[in-house]
């Protein structure tokens, strides 16, 4: 008989495990996906993500989760691309690369700094599913 009242708080708490699972699968899948901005496009899966820019494209390698606070940070790689084709023997461009930024439901904010050459190419406002604005390079 005493136990009668406690039902409920028992109920509610085999329910918790559930609960958080579910959280963390949502946490998982907010930043999957394809996301746009002006001058930039990346395809993100599972973790590792693909940037193309206007005169650019690069790589990043992305951590397994991100802080509760949307906040993330990886390493990677960007290539700088001229307008012309490139030649037969031309050699890439590339820098290693560090990409911070933070998922605030669909939209991301992204700063992208070379590291070896320590120049930032700059902060990227994106949206999820949103058409990139890339223009050709000169």
């Amino acid at each position: 008989m005493r136990f009668r009242a406690l039902r409920p708080l028992l109920a509610s708490l085999s329910l918790l495990p559930l609960t958080a699972a579910y959280c963390v699968v949502v946490v998982g899948q907010r930043f999957d996906g394809t996301w746009g901005g002006s001058g930039i496009l990346i395809v993100v899966r599972t973790n590792t993500a693909t940037l193309s820019y206007n005169c650019g494209s690069g790589t990043m390698n992305l951590p397994a989760n991100i802080a509760d606070d949307g906040r993330f940070e990886a390493t990677g790689e960007h290539i700088r691309r001229g307008g012309a084709a490139p030649r037969p023997g031309d050699v890439p461009d590339r820098h290693p690369a560090h990409y911070a930024g933070r998922v605030r439901g669909d939209a991301m904010t992204l700063t992208v700094l070379l590291t070896d050459i320590d120049q930032t190419l700059g902060t990227f406002e994106l949206a999820r599913g949103r058409t990139p604005d890339l223009l050709p390079c000169p």
